[in-house]
């Protein structure tokens, strides 16, 4: 990386000169407004590495149009190894490189430059492969400035008023020792991040107390910048890692349900042949199940290594087809169901297995809700406005009372007249709340007690979600 201020020998020659101080504030107007501009951008990308976040940090502190250092290093610790470690380097280790590059800078603009931090490859410039190899002890005996900067949390100005402020001497061997330098800790309220050091070595410009305040707002501002990437890294880990459990929990459920029908087709199968009769029909049942399990299985694992969904772009009409053959064999003889198929092509993309399981459990709630000794109906339509597709799904059981209403997607909660004591018990519903959160969706119930309950489902449209 070797993006960095452009000197000019007129800003050298005039730098014992009285300074315009209109022009000097206009200069710390824009520079200030660059930095503004680079912060702006790290907030905005906050999901890119890590690493690009403080290559942004090292453009600002080197870029003709922020504060135009020579040379910006980054040391980060390794608290593992009680070191403190050279991580990243804009610049050059000879004035002869710098001059080079200098005149053919290839940016004009500082927007450009952002773009190219965050987009290009990294390069590895010969500055760069040497602070690597930079490993300083943090211990308080070893006596580095660098060491005490970031232990003390004490930002540091070396200039030639203070010749006694010596870099480490394998620093110095790296980069040669510079007329000035500075030193920041880059801290947040609980932590220190790192230190970054700069310098002018190449343009001898002097560093100004307006630089270096600059410098330490700045620095404080992208640690406290790569703090709240790292929180929320972690919090975004452990909401996966509820999904993933949750989704889990759900899929054990249907596999629970597969399997709690495997005993009786068995026994089935086991006096069909002590009759000699024929068994075809319990077998393909229990192939069947066998296949269901396995699809779901497959899935659950390919979610939890991917953690993505497997994303296909389809009508509704098939895949509402498709959960009403799969639940019929369950359905009660006193229930008849009614489907409204869609005049229009109601399109979605999703991951079908996972809408089958939701629509499914749905269903076999209306079968468990509607009494055995009335006449059950159970109405599936599908509508649809700008950007979603909306199922609803309406029997004529018992219905839900009212203070339950906004419970029924908890984890846990159930209705369910048998108590049977079970992990898996009453996860349906939460696992189908699950499902439609998971395709930036949503579904909603409205019931009333005696009547029945009208579940719906909005799934977004394809446009929708490309947009």
């Amino acid at each position: 990386m070797q993006y960095f201020s452009v000197p000019t020998t007129e800003t050298i020659e005039q730098s014992d000169q009285p300074a315009d101080p209109r022009r000097t504030a206009e200069e710390q107007m824009l520079t200030r407004d660059a930095l503004n501009t680079v912060l702006d951008r790290i907030l905005h990308e906050w999901e890119q590495p890590e690493a690009i976040t403080w290559r942004l940090m090292l453009a600002g502190v080197t870029a003709q149009w922020g504060l135009a250092f020579n040379r910006a290093i980054l040391f980060r610790p390794d608290k593992d190894r009680r070191l403190l470690i050279g991580s990243l380097g804009v610049g050059h280790l000879t004035k002869a490189e710098a001059e080079h590059d200098w005149l053919h800078f290839p940016f004009f603009t500082l927007e450009a430059l952002i773009e190219h931090v965050l987009h290009a490859p990294v390069t590895q410039s010969a500055l760069q492969t040497a602070i690597q190899q930079i490993q300083l002890p943090l211990a308080r005996k070893s006596a580095d400035l660098l060491v005490e900067v970031y232990l003390d949390n004490r930002p540091v100005l070396g200039t030639r008023r203070e010749p006694h402020l010596m870099l480490p001497d394998i620093l110095v061997r790296t980069i040669h020792q510079p007329h000035e330098f500075a030193l920041v800790p880059l801290r947040t309220r609980d932590n220190t991040l790192g230190v970054l050091y700069v310098d002018n070595i190449f343009s001898e410009q002097p560093i100004t107390d307006d630089a270096f305040t600059l410098l330490q707002t700045f620095g404080r501002q992208t640690a406290v910048a790569i703090d709240n990437q790292r929180a929320l890294a972690v919090a975004r880990d452990r909401e996966l890692r509820e999904r993933l459990t949750n989704l889990a929990a759900g899929l054990i459920h249907e596999i629970n349900n597969a399997l709690a029908d495997i005993p009786d087709l068995v026994d089935e199968i086991k006096r069909g042949l002590q009759a000699s009769e024929d068994v075809t029909i319990p077998l393909e049942d229990l192939v069947r199940i066998a296949e269901a399990t396995m699809q779901i299985a497959t899935r659950l694992n390919d979610f939890a290594i991917g953690t993505k969904l497997n994303l296909t772009r389809v009508t509704v009409d098939p895949v509402i087809l498709a959960v009403l053959k799969i639940t019929k064999e369950s359905k009660p003889a006193h229930i008849q169901i009614r489907y409204e198929p869609p005049a229009f092509p109601a399109q979605v993309q999703i991951d079908q297995l996972w809408i089958q399981l939701l629509l499914k459990n749905l269903i076999l709630n209306a079968y468990n809700a509607i009494p055995s000794d009335s006449q059950g109906l159970i109405r599936i339509s599908v509508a649809g406005d700008d950007r979603a597709i909306q199922i609803k799904l309406t029997d004529n059981g018992i219905g839900i009372p009212a203070e339950n209403l906004n419970r029924i997607f908890e984890y846990g909660y159930t209705t369910a007249s048998d108590r049977r004591p079970s992990l898996l018990h009453g996860i349906g519903l939460f696992f189908c709340r699950q499902i439609a959160h998971e395709h930036g969706g949503q579904i909603d119930a409205e019931s009333t007690l005696g009547q029945g309950t009208t579940f719906t489902l909005r799934l977004p449209k394809p446009n929708s979600l490309d947009g």
